[in-house]
């Protein structure tokens, strides 16, 4: 618990140099992909970093929906409980609408989990949807796979995002990333406005571009 308060402290002090870092203009992919690795590591980074440079796996953190999914289901199952002993109908009514509420809450809301696979072999990139519903997920969050000759570019997007927090509403800055191909851009991570999201679009994109072909 120290050592995370005193990363945490690091990081905050650091943090107006790690905002205005640029990683130096390297085609080397093990330079790009250890740029990946020291941005995963920051506080609030929100991902982590698996594989090597010629194959590697960013991996959404996804503790926030977790802990939603966990309560929800809880409640879910509470509630299921309560109409099969009272047998009351309204109950199971309740139960099926809050649901179908939860689901279409997931697939339309902010929250964005997804694990981006770039493999240098097969000249492929795969976003695949990262939450605790399994097969469900597909539906929610669906992925794609592109080649990279098809990759355009990474680009990012200022969101705002507003959370209760007992009293008040607590206002939350973050940028989205997408992924553009074919004509199409398709969001596949956030980070918090006190990460520096341009390490990540820079690093991503060489180790994406130089490596068309090879």
């Amino acid at each position: 618990m120290m050592r995370l308060f005193k990363k945490r402290m690091q990081d905050i002090l650091d943090n107006p140099k790690h905002k205005s870092y640029v990683p130096k203009d390297a085609g080397d992919p093990v330079y790009n992909l250890s740029e990946l690795v020291a941005l995963s590591q920051r506080y609030g980074s929100g991902f982590k970093v698996i594989g090597d440079h010629q194959k590697f796996t960013i991996v959404s953190k996804n503790f926030v929906l977790i802990g939603i999914v966990v309560m929800i289901l809880v409640y879910l199952a509470f509630t299921s409980i309560l109409a099969i002993t009272t047998k009351e109908p309204i109950l199971w009514f309740i139960t099926v609408g809050k649901a179908i509420l939860f689901v279409l809450a997931l697939k339309a809301g902010p929250l964005l989990f997804y694990n981006i696979t770039v493999d240098s072999h097969k000249q492929k990139i795969t976003v695949k949807s990262n939450n605790t519903l399994g097969f469900i997920g597909k539906w929610i969050r669906p992925g794609f796979e592109i080649n990279f000759n098809r990759f355009e570019k990474l680009s990012g997007e200022g969101k705002v995002r507003k959370s209760w927090g007992g009293e008040m509403y607590t206002t939350h800055y973050v940028i989205r990333i997408f992924m553009e191909y074919d004509q199409q851009k398709r969001p596949v991570i956030e980070f918090k406005d006190e990460i520096n999201h341009r390490i990540f679009i820079i690093c991503l994109t060489r180790l994406i571009k130089n490596n068309i072909g090879h």
